[in-house]
């Protein structure tokens, strides 16, 4: 990713249309899309006319802070390509990717595209902040000791269903452009992680009616097959 990157720091921005910068989850790093596969693939599919980029969050941090940062890399992707830049957000990283969009940054972003995001909140991240505050559950993490929960008490909090923080997000103005919601099928896991309704922004208070729909494996986590819906939610954000 490294040598990429500087390649793009040499040649002009004028050689690509878009800028599509993958985003990962929750407990990940930005090697997954290449342990996957689908940076590979992508690039070989959109490499040619598009600048392809993956950036590393701090997955356990606060929403807002990991949208910091991926704010601070967007600027600096921006500024080589200078092209329009379409998300690919999987699980929390949609929802950070789409927490971003709200804040105005002036970073020139085309479109947004989710891959089983808990945008209306997260049955395990509920189960976590449980575990995390001040009830019974609470004391099996101070006999466990530091761990995710702890480490990730302020997330769980975020992304739990019903949170406050979802709340006033779900219901603050995002941009006019283009969303695309990829939605697992129904799976016992997944539905855990993230339910159907979820990962819908369509059933965003602020973004009724304005994300086109596609439908994935039903497995939360990312595998070879998210290329292909990837691949269709990109043709349809794209503009010539």
């Amino acid at each position: 990713m490294k040598k990429i990157f500087i390649l793009l720091l040499l040649l002009p921005g004028a050689l690509w249309a878009n800028t599509i910068v993958l985003v990962h989850g929750y407990d990940n790093h930005s090697n997954i899309w290449q342990a996957t596969g689908i940076y590979q693939r992508l690039i070989t599919s959109f490499g040619r006319q598009h600048a392809v980029f993956a950036v590393e969050l701090p997955n356990k941090q606060p929403v807002d802070i990991q949208a910091r940062s991926l704010n601070e890399q967007l600027s600096n992707i921006s500024r080589s390509t200078n092209q329009p830049i379409i998300l690919v957000g999987h699980s929390n990283g949609g929802l950070v990717a789409r927490y971003l969009l709200t804040k105005n940054t002036g970073v020139n972003i085309q479109g947004l595209i989710t891959i089983a995001s808990p945008h209306l909140g997260s049955g395990a991240a509920l189960v976590s902040h449980l575990f995390n505050n001040s009830s019974p559950f609470g004391l099996i993490t101070d006999i466990l000791g530091p761990s995710h929960l702890k480490t990730s008490k302020i997330l769980y909090s975020n992304t739990r269903r019903g949170s406050n923080f979802l709340r006033r997000l779900n219901s603050m103005p995002h941009p006019n452009l283009c969303y695309v919601s990829i939605i697992r099928k129904k799976g016992l896991l997944s539905n855990l992680v993230s339910a159907q309704d979820s990962q819908n922004m369509n059933n965003i208070p602020a973004l009724k009616g304005q994300s086109r729909i596609l439908f994935s494996h039903d497995e939360h986590a990312l595998n070879h097959r998210d290329f292909g819906p990837i691949a269709q939610a990109l043709e349809i954000c794209i503009k010539p």
